[in-house]
């Protein structure tokens, strides 16, 4: 439909579009997103005015953009609060709370908004002049639910030149791309899951090697589902002519966590790095400072995925573990296949391990793994998985699936004739109808 409108009706047609997707998630969560589209323009358009007040004028746009993010991530500890308040006094009530109420998609547009209104006060980029290309924008619809987070410097050029519409490379790509991210979402992560979904939640009844080994299949299966995500929202959007940037450059081949976070979800790793790291003064500091803008950057990482304890934990971790990354010669190490390696697997092995602090049994998953028995490469399987060569040999399958693409895609090692390579996507659909679980849950970063 978006090919056939005049180029000047594009906009204003997707931007209908993006407003009805959204809405039928939530049809209330509406009114918060054009909340923060309507405060944000307003913020790009104070921020090129001169004077006293446009400080302050700027400062309490941010608060009000940043104020239903705030709340809602208090939501979740406030109700468990609550809740052991009345288990406390002897009343076993249990609730839902107000997380149901949560905007789907918050915290994606309101780091867009605020990164639009940051970035036209510094000079930047230019104050959008188009209030629909400024909403269509923070709504586009592949994008708006689970991210990448865009740049306004990478996106409102496309729009202000109408790119929406048909090109011949991009749609090509753009179909492969979607091709890939449902495989990855549907045939490997979702499957992946029920592995890992198993062995969580009968934690107590595993060995240490075995919840270790479900750790690190949750980073590959956290991966895939956002990685699945991330591809079919940028194929999505090269269908339509418009050019997303990628969110991940094969992580799993990451040597410290510095490096890891520079390869795994980039669109939040580069909007922390320019508004929160670069602005506390970056690399440019003392030793001691650098650590502490590191550990800041990543403490709020921590709070914008969730407003509990596990998730500052778990941004507090990954500040210690990005810290120690630099301080340690990994160039030095790169030139050497064997270190190289064991510094990959070392820094997969720590990264799945602080992934456990997204589980809700966080702390008994922990207390088992460093007290029960380890048993060296003894994995125990849920009781549910009646077929047990079957369940690991599948998982095996797909690991290598993905990661022979990962290493096409990192090394460049064989480029495939265009015959073989459709031939090869051929099959991956048919793998998708095959063994995908199609009637799974949403994906995962869609709770962020």
């Amino acid at each position: 439909m978006t090919w056939i409108l005049p180029r000047r009706w594009r906009n204003a047609f997707m931007l209908a579009v993006s407003l009805a997707f959204y809405a039928m998630w939530r049809p209330l969560c509406s009114v918060f997103l054009l909340w923060i589209a309507g405060v944000s323009y307003a913020g790009g358009l104070l921020a090129t005015k001169c004077g006293k007040r446009r400080q302050a004028g700027l400062a309490a746009c941010l608060a009000l953009m940043l104020l239903p993010l705030a709340f809602y991530k208090c939501i979740a500890p406030a109700d468990a609060i609550v809740l052991a308040a009345l288990h406390a006094c002897g009343l076993g009530l249990d609730f839902n709370g107000l997380n149901w109420m949560i905007p789907a998609g918050l915290s994606i547009y309101t780091l867009q908004a605020v990164g639009y209104v940051a970035d036209v006060a510094r000079g930047k980029v230019p104050r959008e002049q188009s209030l629909l290309n400024h909403a269509l924008y923070l709504s586009f619809f592949p994008t708006v639910l689970s991210g990448p987070i865009n740049r306004s410097f990478d996106l409102m050029p496309q729009f202000r030149e109408h790119r929406l519409g048909f090109d011949k490379t991009l749609a090509g790509s753009g179909a492969r791309l979607v091709v890939w991210g449902m495989f990855l979402k549907v045939a490997v992560a979702d499957r992946f899951g029920i592995y890992t979904s198993g062995v969580f939640g009968h934690a107590m009844s595993h060995n240490g090697f075995s919840l270790l080994f479900a750790q690190v299949c949750y980073l590959f299966q956290m991966y895939c589902d956002f990685a699945g995500y991330s591809y079919i929202a940028q194929g999505c959007g090269r269908l339509l002519g418009i050019d997303l940037k990628a969110n991940f450059s094969q992580p799993l081949f990451a040597m410290g966590a510095g490096e890891f976070w520079h390869r795994w979800h980039m669109a939040l790793s580069g909007w922390l790095r320019d508004h929160v790291y670069i602005r506390l003064g970056g690399s440019r500091c003392s030793k001691w400072r650098t650590c502490f803008n590191i550990m800041v950057t990543f403490v709020a990482s921590g709070c914008w995925h969730g407003g509990t304890v596990c998730y500052v934990a778990w941004g507090l971790v990954n500040g210690v573990l990005v810290t120690l990354s630099h301080a340690l010669p990994l160039k030095q190490w790169r030139r050497h296949v064997p270190a190289r390696v064991a510094v990959t697997a070392v820094t997969l092995v720590l990264m799945a391990m602080n992934l456990t602090f997204f589980q809700s049994n966080y702390i008994q998953i922990f207390t088992q793994l460093f007290t029960a028995p380890f048993n060296a490469f003894h994995i125990m399987l849920p009781a549910y998985s009646v077929h047990a060569t079957s369940v690991m040999c599948y998982m095996a399958f797909t690991f290598v699936v993905v990661m022979l693409r990962d290493v096409q895609a990192e090394w460049q090692v064989l480029k495939l004739p265009r015959p073989v390579s459709l031939a090869g996507y051929g099959i991956v659909v048919i793998l998708i109808l095959l063994i995908g679980v199609i009637d799974s849950g949403q994906f995962i970063y869609v709770k962020f």
